[in-house]
């Protein structure tokens, strides 16, 4: 009897241990096919919103001469922000469809909670866009044609976006086909701070839990640091490190480790607040011409030039 009960805990012990093992694997499959992606896209967009509320913010400071002229500089500024944004909104949108609803995949996470709360927080922000104005049924259902070389012919074939990697469609071909949604997005920015606050919020928080859950599930990899930018560069100092690092590189980690850690789309040079003023509207007054500088030469003919006029 005491044999049996034995084995019967072996038994139980080797499944769990085969079990946790194909998990890993899947845990493994699922971050280099969706994790990662759904965190970098959702933090790009997440600093993209960022940016356009701290800028919009700035703009709200100065006093303007009339309502007219600060409503129209922010309509200027969502514009901006909207075209610039809505490619990586479509990227995030077709992401979340792939994993969420067309390969039907939960998320696989240390906790059932995490995996909750990154569901709760994707309600979040997609409570938070202007829907049905929007239509994602329209981005989520895009097509392209593709090129498909079945022995020496080529066919073409249509493909949804959501299928293919990034970059299959180019931004000026999202902002052809897709106008109307971009449209709704550049309102929603317009008249939609406290929603896009609310989204780009969500978007923070999904970013982080997810890297974090990464963190915990590749831990034999990650190492712990202190909550502070010098972290880096204290650890290799107590670790073993080759020295080859120069003086200039460590001062500028140092700098570096108060950027934001929230990965900004190619082409744009920051996703922190302007530092430039609001630009108010010009008013009417005269201008007064400028003052050249003056040099000792020009001063000299200017007292002769006087005391022969005298």
């Amino acid at each position: 009897m005491a044999k049996w009960v034995l084995e019967q805990i072996s038994a139980r012990i080797a499944a769990r241990r085969e079990f946790a093992k194909e998990v890993t694997k899947q845990i493994s499959t699922l971050a280099e096919k969706h994790y990662w992606a759904l965190a970098n896209a959702a933090g790009v967009l997440a600093g993209q919103l960022e940016g356009y509320l701290a800028d919009r913010s700035v703009h709200l400071i100065p006093i303007w001469e009339s309502r007219e002229n600060l409503r129209a500089r922010l309509d200027e500024m969502a514009e901006d922000a909207g075209k610039k944004s809505f490619p990586y909104l479509c990227r995030l949108i077709w992401l979340f469809d792939s994993f969420q609803f067309q390969g039907s995949t939960t998320y696989l996470l240390t906790s059932h909670s995490a995996g909750d709360m990154c569901k709760r927080l994707y309600n979040v922000f997609v409570g938070s866009l202007p829907l049905p104005q929007l239509d994602i049924a329209k981005i989520r259902e895009l097509t392209i044609d593709q090129e498909e070389r079945v022995g020496d012919k080529l066919y073409k074939v249509k493909r949804k976006l959501r299928d293919l990697p990034a970059g299959a469609l180019t931004e000026q071909q999202i902002h052809e086909e897709l106008q109307p949604q971009e449209k709704a997005f550049i309102d929603w920015l317009k008249h939609g701070a406290v929603d896009v606050s609310a989204a780009a919020s969500a978007l923070r928080a999904f970013n982080e839990l997810l890297n974090h859950e990464l963190a915990l599930l590749y831990r034999v990899w990650f190492r712990d640091r202190e909550p502070y930018p010098e972290a880096y560069m204290l650890e290799q100092q107590f670790g073993q490190w080759p020295d080859l690092l120069t003086r200039q590189s460590v001062d500028t980690l140092a700098l570096a480790g108060y950027q934001s850690n929230l990965l900004r789309p190619l082409g744009s040079a920051s996703t922190a607040p302007s530092t430039a003023a609001a630009r108010p509207p010009k008013r009417a007054d005269k201008k007064k011409p400028a003052e050249q500088p003056q040099t000792q030469g020009g001063r000299r003919q200017r007292q002769e030039k006087s005391e022969a006029t005298r």
